[in-house]
C-alpha cells in the first residue's frame, strides 16, 4: 500500500477569546505563542516535506515556525480559513448574547446544515471547499504533510478521515494547539477510502 502521513494541526489560543471571530485575523495569546514553540519542537525531527495553511495569520504563524524547523516553504490557501460566521464576525460575545440571543446562543454542534445570516457558513459547506483542497495536497505532495487550520476545518478532516462524512465534525474535540496525525493511502480513489487517524486531539 502506497501511504502518507498528513498531520493536521489546530492553531493556537487566539489574544482575544472574548469576540466571535470566525474569519477575522485576530492574532494569538502569549498562550498561544507558547502553542507555536511546543509544535515547532514537536516537528523539529521530523521529515516534513509540505505545509498548508490557512491564511489567517493565528495560523500562518504558526506553520511559518514548522516551516523554519524543517526547511520547507509554507503554502497558504483561503480555502481552508476558519467557518465564516456571518453578522457574528467580530461580535463580542456578550454583546452578540444581549442583542441576537437567537443567534450567539446557537450551539455549535447543531452547525451541520444552519448558517448564521449575513454570509455564514454550516459545516457543511466548509467541508465542501475545505476537502477537495486537503485531497488535492495529498495526492500531489511528496513526503509528510502538515495542514496547519482551525478548529471546524480540523474537525471536518478528521470526520473524512475515518469515513463519517461532515455529520461526523460532533465527534472530534479539538484543544489549541492541538495535533492530529493520520495516514492516508494514495493508491485509493479517494485519500479517505483506506484512511486511519493514529492519534487526535493531541497536545504538542
Amino acid at each position: 500500500m502506497s501511504t502518507k502521513t498528513v498531520y493536521v494541526l489546530r492553531h493556537g489560543e487566539p489574544e482575544d477569546r472574548t469576540i466571535f471571530y470566525g474569519q477575522l485575523d485576530v492574532g494569538l495569546s502569549p498562550v498561544g505563542e507558547g502553542h507555536v514553540r511546543a509544535q515547532a519542537e514537536f516537528f523539529g525531527s521530523r521529515p516534513i516535506r509540505t505545509i498548508v495553511s490557512s491564511d489567517l495569520s493565528r495560523c500562518t504563524r504558526g506553520a511559518q515556525a514548522i516551516a523554519a524547523r524543517c526547511g520547507v516553504e509554507v503554502t497558504t490557501n483561503a480555502a481552508l480559513r476558519e467557518m465564516h460566521l456571518g453578522v457574528l464576525e467580530g461580535v463580542p460575545m456578550a454583546e452578540a448574547l444581549e442583542r441576537m440571543p437567537e443567534l450567539a446562543g446557537r450551539s455549535y454542534m447543531d452547525m451541520l446544515d444552519y448558517a448564521f445570516p449575513g454570509g455564514g457558513e454550516s459545516v457543511r459547506t466548509v467541508a465542501d471547499r475545505v476537502l477537495p483542497v486537503v485531497e488535492a495536497v495529498v495526492r500531489d505532495a511528496e513526503g509528510d504533510i502538515v495542514v496547519y487550520v482551525h478548529n471546524s476545518v480540523a474537525r471536518v478532516i478528521l470526520a473524512a478521515a475515518c469515513g463519517l462524512g461532515p455529520e461526523g465534525y460532533v465527534r472530534f474535540e479539538q484543544r489549541y494547539g492541538a495535533i492530529n496525525r493520520l495516514r492516508v493511502d494514495t493508491a485509493a480513489d479517494t485519500p479517505w477510502a483506506r484512511s486511519a487517524i493514529v492519534y487526535a486531539n493531541r497536545a504538542p
